[in-house]
């Protein structure tokens, strides 16, 4: 199993016709083209890429069969200056959605769909 980010975007941005719209209105998308992570991106409707930072933090729990758990604390959005390609993609309904974005310092320049 490789490492992968997860992106979110809004699906005004996709090039996609509105049937498949409704398909994509949850999806979350994975890719490899970024720092590979774990984290989430997200593509907001100006195109702007950005991602949520935060730290772990153990906390006791008497609602699993563990003891402690992870949660998360001091979540931040953070904008990305990423330049070049991302590559996401994601299978909803046993579809292959792939696209391909261009980002230039964190602003997505173009999209498209890649058939394979």
């Amino acid at each position: 199993m490789s490492r992968y980010d997860y992106i979110r975007i809004s699906n005004n941005l996709l090039p996609v016709n509105s049937f498949q719209k409704m398909d994509l209105s949850n999806l979350e998308f994975q890719t490899k083209s970024l720092d590979r992570e774990f984290l989430e991106y997200n593509i907001d409707d100006t195109g702007k890429l950005s991602y949520m930072d935060y730290e772990y933090e153990m906390v006791e729990t008497n609602d699993s069969i563990f003891k402690y758990k992870l949660k998360r604390k001091n979540l931040q959005s953070i904008d990305s200056s990423h330049t070049g390609d991302v590559l996401f993609y994601g299978k909803p309904y046993e579809t292959a959605y792939v696209f391909r974005a261009v980002f230039e310092q964190g602003i997505m320049k173009s999209i498209e769909r890649v058939i394979k």
